[in-house]
């Protein structure tokens, strides 16, 4: 009955763009389970601990941010966005990005995302894209971070640092988290924020095809910072 629970709210959450072939898992100690439609679920998460997420820095504009004010976690701890590669035990790349559009012209310095590690090499790739179309276009910048806390979790998050890129007032831009060819292993998971829960959103998956639209019911959690 969870089994089926499970994957009827991935059915509600995501579209049916395909990933894999069948649901994995349960990976773990806490039973993470993905879904074909690329959202991982931990079906027996430990006991969650709140963190409380780092002060921004001081001299720094929110350029974005969708991470929630909620006393009891900036995002969702326990449902999150698949970022795979390969050789990973998800079997199947998966990349995501998520879109953004600032309202003045700024540089970003630091990108802070809600992501959790699941298993093989605990390092992911951040990128800040120009859009093409309404979905990512070319690299602007890119760092990797690793170290990441465990998925599921709440309510640690990832800093990537020294982006230093300018953006325009009124101009799309995406935040990609994916994998390179030094972690194909990698699974990881970008958490659903706790804000977007009944307005579809605009997300891009790439499961090694190129990149395509992805609605959702859940956001992935992030803030852009700059000056």
């Amino acid at each position: 009955m969870l089994g089926r629970t499970v994957f009827a709210v991935a059915a509600l959450l995501v579209s049916t763009a395909v990933l894999a072939a069948s649901p994995k898992g349960p990976i773990g100690p806490n039973g993470i389970i993905a879904s074909p439609d690329g959202v991982a679920f931990a079906t027996r998460p430990s006991t969650l601990h709140y963190a409380q997420p780092p002060i921004a820095t001081a001299g720094l504009t929110k350029i974005f941010d969708n991470l929630s004010h909620y006393p009891d976690g900036v995002y969702w701890c326990c449902t999150s966005f698949i970022i795979s590669g390969t050789k990973s035990e998800f079997a199947a790349q998966s990349w995501i990005a998520a879109p953004f559009t600032p309202t003045a012209n700024l540089t970003v310095s630091k990108i802070v995302l809600g992501l959790g590690y699941v298993s093989g090499k605990n390092a992911v790739v951040v990128t800040l894209n120009s859009d093409s179309a309404g979905l990512p276009g070319s690299e602007l910048g890119s760092t990797t971070i690793s170290g990441l806390a465990d998925f599921p979790g709440c309510c640690l998050v990832a800093q990537a640092k020294g982006q230093g890129v300018p953006v325009s007032a009124g101009q799309q831009y995406w935040v990609v988290v994916k994998t390179n060819s030094s972690n194909s292993d990698t699974w990881a998971g970008w958490a659903f924020n706790d804000t977007e829960q009944v307005n579809l959103t605009s997300v891009a998956v790439n499961s090694g095809s190129g990149w395509e639209p992805l609605p959702s019911l859940g956001a992935p959690a992030f803030e852009v910072l700059g000056k």
